[in-house]
């Protein structure tokens, strides 16, 4: 892999990460589009799940911390359900805790969980760009 966990720490816990967020999310999305060959459903059932929370975090939603940690078990069993998906599930899953493990600020976590969207999106987007199947 030529992006590391401390990539994806950096791009979620630095808001002026984005040249490095847009160059990970590339590899990744291209890697699953050719490598993995993994579906766009399949990348949107994830990606539909944190755009619930990302609903809840912008009213308030008490459990949006809890959600976002829950999310880890439903890409496991999305990656065991549909063999390729690891390379998304381990990406992700740092991503998450990138958000959770930094300051407790509110402030603070709303600006990781953005990052973490826009990488999310980001993947989405690259993985369509390179030939992502329906």
């Amino acid at each position: 892999m030529p992006w590391t966990d401390t990539d994806i720490r950096n791009l979620i816990q630095d808001e002026n990460a984005a040249e490095t967020l847009v160059r990970v999310a590339e590899e990744i999305g291209v890697r699953l589009a050719k490598q993995e060959q993994m579906t766009t459903s399949q990348i949107r059932n994830i990606f539909g799940e944190a755009r619930k929370i990302q609903a809840n975090w912008r009213v308030g939603g008490g459990s949006r911390r809890t959600d976002l940690i829950l999310l880890k078990p439903k890409m496991v069993y999305q990656a065991a359900r549909h063999k390729p998906g690891g390379v998304l599930k381990d990406s992700l899953a740092t991503a998450i805790d990138a958000v959770i493990d930094g300051s407790p600020s509110t402030e603070q976590e709303l600006k990781r969980f953005r990052n973490f969207m826009n990488f999310f999106e980001a993947i989405v987007a690259y993985h369509k760009a390179n030939g992502g199947k329906d």
